[in-house]
């Protein structure tokens, strides 16, 4: 069975996903994919985007992207050009996994999975004081970048909504890691 998690910013998809594995589903972090990719990939994605390279590449990414629509646009296109496919070959290695990535629908990777299932984490002031927010700026280009959340609910196959506690969303975790894996692991042992 493999799983999508997908959610806009802050919406609490990495938490549900760590407790939906049960520390037994393998997972794929897109966002810890993109940073291997990043550092593998870091002077042909900065000779893309046409910009030299600092020795804080990364602080240089962040001050840079959200301030500037065409570099981010050329890093977006790189990453869009690399990461789903990075995301779908690892999708092979396993029978079972669950991908923690919130542009599953924009990267139009959503045929790959068995299921994909939003977290929905309510309104965007929610979200930023679930994820403490300091620096709004970000966080609202971040968000421009994705589909809005009614747009992600009609194209999901499931909707958890986060607007309770962590506990609660502990307990959806598992209810729905019976609901497809126990019922999975059944079916395949018949």
């Amino acid at each position: 069975m493999k799983i999508a998690v997908t959610g806009n910013i802050g919406s609490g998809k990495t938490l549900f996903t760590k407790y939906l594995s049960m520390n037994v589903i393998p997972i794929i972090n897109a966002d810890e994919e993109g940073k291997k990719i990043l550092k593998s990939e870091k002077e042909q994605i900065f000779r893309f985007i046409n910009i030299s390279m600092e020795n804080d590449y990364l602080k240089q990414l962040r001050d840079i992207l959200p301030n500037e629509p065409d570099i981010f646009n050329r890093y977006n296109q790189w990453m869009y050009n690399h990461l789903p496919h990075r995301i779908i070959s690892l999708l092979g290695d396993y029978e079972d996994v669950i991908v923690d990535a919130a542009l599953i629908f924009e990267w139009e990777i959503q045929e790959y999975f068995d299921r994909v299932v939003l977290i929905d984490g309510g309104s965007i002031d929610e979200r930023m004081r679930r994820k403490q927010v300091k620096e709004s700026n970000i966080f609202y280009f971040l968000e421009k970048q994705q589909l809005s959340v009614l747009e992600k609910k009609r194209k999901s196959d499931i909707i958890i909504n986060n607007s309770g506690t962590i506990e609660e969303l502990r307990e959806n975790a598992e209810k729905l890691y019976k609901d497809l894996f126990h019922t999975h692991s059944n079916i395949n042992k018949h």
